[in-house]
């Protein structure tokens, strides 16, 4: 038996939805540059009324957003380079667990970089604004982001011009209040890995390993199916608060601080279940389960032939993904 290396295989999975379809929208005729030089036009005569603040304050933070985008698009790249690596190995008929561990560790630590990148950063824009006005930034960005991506592929002229939010909107997946598109509850309720045959073919175990295995995600799904309706209810107490002529700075403060806390419980459960995955698999086995659980999520989203195995595409590289499992694109909207 293999102890826990420092990498988590539901933190590897966490952003696999995103990978294939970048932060912002794909440029209209004119180049990527002029695109997001617009969109950051329009966050600059919109922000401060969106949010109550002075020009000087929406300078302040479109210059902090800037700074850090720049650092995470460096180790976004560099991320998708690693996960390149590791797929090149998985397709060798005897990939090295040295190897394939080490691959796994660089791919963890860029992740906790990007974490430790994001928590800077809020820390950075707290100092610039009240509770309540962090949410209602929170709020807009999402909004923003929305409606940028709604007039994707369309031309300059034909782009709807981009207004402030008017009412609570969104909020950001950094702050976990939407337990579905939040980094800690991104992952989806769903057992992939059903089948402990196509578990043991797909990873190379023996049937005790592939039951042990389903038996801790079955384990810690009602867990986390706690927090997402926990943090979600704390979401409803948010717009609700936000609905309000003049939402108090201590009610905000304080259910954006639950929130939070619920993100935190979700990446602490998170990681008390890869310690039990991981301690049964060896570090190969630990990238094929990788590979699985992606093939499994990719197969459940698209419609399927009736036969076609789960384990089809185990070990190689999903179709038109080629980002870092686990890692979001940069330029996501800034959160608590």
């Amino acid at each position: 038996m293999y102890q826990k290396i420092s990498c988590s295989l539901l933190g590897l999975i966490l952003a696999v939805t995103a990978w294939a379809a970048p932060a912002f929208p794909q440029a209209p005729p004119g180049g990527q540059d002029g695109f997001q030089e617009q969109f950051l036009q329009i966050k600059r005569k919109q922000l401060g009324p969106a949010l109550g603040v002075s020009q000087q304050t929406v300078d302040q933070l479109l210059e902090i957003e800037q700074r850090y985008k720049t650092m995470r698009q460096k180790l976004f790249q560099d991320s998708k380079a690693d996960f390149k690596r590791l797929q090149q190995t998985m397709h060798q008929p005897s990939p090295s667990d040295q190897e394939v561990r080490a691959i796994l560790l660089a791919i963890k630590q860029k992740q906790e970089e990007d974490q430790n990148l994001h928590q800077r950063q809020v820390r950075e824009e707290e100092t610039l604004l009240t509770p309540v006005q962090l949410a209602r930034n929170i709020m807009y960005q999402k909004r923003l982001l929305k409606e940028a991506r709604s007039v994707k592929g369309k031309g300059p002229r034909e782009a709807v011009p981009l207004t402030p939010p008017t009412g609570p909107r969104e909020v950001s997946r950094k702050t976990g209040a939407v337990p579905a598109e939040s980094g800690a509850f991104q992952e989806r309720e769903s057992t992939p890995a059903a089948f402990p045959p196509q578990l043991e073919r797909a990873l190379g175990v023996n049937q005790q390993t592939a039951a042990q295995l389903l038996q801790i995600r079955q384990r810690y799904r009602p867990l986390r199916q706690q927090l997402m309706g926990e943090a979600k209810n704390e979401f409803l107490r948010l717009e609700q608060v936000m609905r309000q002529p003049h939402p108090a700075d201590p009610d905000v403060k304080n259910i954006l601080n639950n929130i939070r806390k619920k993100e935190q419980e979700m990446l602490a459960l998170k990681q008390r279940q890869d310690i039990e995955e991981t301690a049964i698999l060896t570090p190969v086995q630990q990238a094929r389960y990788l590979m699985f659980l992606i093939s499994s999520r990719q197969v459940a989203k698209e419609p399927q032939s009736p036969g076609a195995p789960l384990d089809a595409g185990i070990g190689t590289k999903p179709a038109a993904r080629s980002g870092p499992p686990g890692m979001a694109p940069p330029g996501r909207p800034p959160g608590p």
